[in-house]
């Protein structure tokens, strides 16, 4: 086990390293694997103070061991298609934003979950931590890894989906929003095509 930054990681070998190597780099060496316990989370008291002072319910719990910056993200697909009708030649869909919880329905317009503080899934409660701005990987097709020509679907977002509140302008300037990182409240199992609950501001 090698300790820093109160990281613990497992390197998992040489051959793994040659291969992770060879497929990405094109080279037999330059990457290696590692594992991760999972018992040490980072903290963001230290690393996004502003974003702590902006969203006020962004705390280290609803941090994640590997996502930018929550555990889950949940987008609504009536979103999604919204913003592939408006771009159809993008062939846009939800994977573009890798959410980890879809949600659908009649009850659930294009962009509602703007407006929503809260989400119940089977067991499961979830409190939205702040909107999710939307960075250049959404530009890359999730089936072939090339980036769009024409840096959709960010280009079309920016023209009505940018944030409003001056604070949030000042910490993330010209990225758009798409879903909402959202903390766990309540842990539990979620299934697929389990009632949704909302809580609205």
């Amino acid at each position: 086990l090698h300790k820093g930054e109160k990281i613990f990681s497992l390197d998992c070998g040489d051959e793994a390293a040659k291969w992770v190597s060879d497929y990405i780099l094109g080279s037999n060496s330059g990457l290696r694997l590692g594992f991760h316990d999972g018992l040490h989370r980072r903290n963001i008291k230290n690393t996004h103070k502003k974003y702590l002072q902006v969203h006020r319910n962004l705390k280290n719990e609803a941090t994640g061991m590997y996502s930018d910056l929550s555990s889950y993200l949940l987008i609504n697909q009536a979103s999604i298609d919204e913003l592939s009708n408006r771009i159809p030649e993008a062939k846009i869909s939800a994977i573009n934003f890798r959410p980890n919880i879809l949600v659908e329905g009649q009850n659930a317009p294009p962009f509602v979950e703007d407006n929503w503080t809260w989400v119940k899934i089977g067991d499961v409660i979830l409190y939205v931590a702040r909107p999710c701005t939307r960075c250049v990987f959404t530009t890359i097709d999730p089936e072939t890894g090339v980036k769009s020509a024409t840096n959709e679907p960010l280009r079309t977002l920016r023209t009505y989906r940018m944030l409003k509140d001056v604070k949030n302008i000042e910490l993330d300037g010209n990225l758009p929003v798409m879903g909402n990182n959202m903390g766990l409240l309540q842990g539990g199992e979620i299934s697929v095509g389990d009632v949704v609950y909302v809580g609205s501001t």
